[in-house]
């Protein structure tokens, strides 16, 4: 199963789109993320697609940036638990639109898509919702998402007493 690595900063659903929409007017002039970053700067880019305040005007010298990168250096082995910091955690990717956080618990994360050159401009994702499931009771991540997949909502809540 892909891990993913998703932003903590939980967005409004169809905020990113939306703000697009706005940020451009409507134009259809930005086709790549170079062209909407000369003409709005990084930092309003951020701060209007993905509400995130950068102090720098690269992704790679920000301090968010920083934050990703210490998830992909993390040694799970070394720290025996899933990767997280104040910034970001690291979720199993279940398709294009949801994702699993398993620790105790079990939380379910809806992706805003990655379909669009503006929603790729950041290497992480984000999600516009999360929703606790139940507990992991000591099984395995393997098992949890093999439940996920084949259980009916009602027995998987019943299994993980997730109500």
């Amino acid at each position: 199963m892909e891990k993913i690595i998703l932003s903590k900063n939980i967005l409004k659903k169809g905020l990113t789109n939306s703000a697009f929409i706005y940020l451009t007017k409507g134009s259809n002039r930005y086709s790549d993320e170079n062209k909407l970053i000369k003409k709005f700067g990084f930092k309003e880019v951020m701060k209007s697609l993905f509400n995130e305040d950068i102090e720098s005007n690269t992704l790679a010298e920000s301090a968010l940036y920083q934050f990703y990168s210490e998830i992909l250096n993390k040694d799970k082995e070394k720290d025996k638990c899933y990767k997280e910091n104040d910034k970001f955690i690291e979720l199993y990717k279940i398709d294009e639109r949801f994702a699993l956080k398993l620790d105790f618990n079990i939380y379910l994360y809806h992706l805003v898509p990655k379909d669009e050159f503006y929603t790729k401009m950041v290497p992480w994702y984000y999600a516009d919702s999360e929703k606790y499931l139940g507990d992991t009771w000591g099984e395995q991540d393997d098992e949890v998402i093999e439940s996920i997949q084949n259980l009916s909502v009602i027995d998987f809540l019943k299994r993980y007493k997730g109500y």
